[in-house]
């Protein structure tokens, strides 16, 4: 079984072990709620602000998690068990 961590600067973490359930977990987090796409593209326009990064937010959970990372908002790591 893979292990997926979202790692953010404050020291937070999400852990899933699918990328969708990552993506679940950092959206129910939130201090407003959230439908999928709603928090796609709040996160996308937290990464502009965050980097000025423009982040792809379409596609599946994995691209899209990805895109966080690349724009510096969260550090990725998979371990398999």
């Amino acid at each position: 079984m893979t292990t997926i961590r979202a790692m953010w600067p404050d020291g937070h973490e999400h852990v899933a072990t699918t990328w969708r359930g990552l993506e679940r977990a950092m959206r129910e987090e939130q201090w407003h709620r959230y439908g999928r796409i709603g928090f796609r593209r709040e996160m996308a326009r937290r990464a502009m602000v965050w980097s000025g990064t423009r982040i792809h937010w379409t596609g599946s959970s994995w691209s899209f998690v990805h895109e966080l990372e690349r724009a510096g908002m969260l550090r990725l790591e998979e371990e398999d068990r």
